[in-house]
């Protein structure tokens, strides 16, 4: 699926890879990618890839670590 203007919105693809782990009230911009076993903290604003396998919380999010 391309990406889609409806109007004044532009519709994108956002993927969670398997495994990622998304807290409750996280915002994710849109045409965004979870990595594999990524987790994303609760309330995060989402605006950038997520690698997989870290960890990002904030607002913006920000990278924390890695999930060893």
């Amino acid at each position: 699926m391309a990406d889609t203007l409806v109007g004044t919105w532009k519709l994108e693809r956002t993927t969670i890879k398997q495994g990622a782990s998304i807290g409750s009230g996280a915002i994710i911009f849109g045409g965004i990618t979870i990595g594999e076993g990524a987790m994303v903290g609760v309330g995060a604003l989402v605006r950038h890839d997520v690698p997989p396998g870290a960890k990002v919380a904030g607002v913006p999010a920000r990278l924390l670590g890695s999930r060893s």
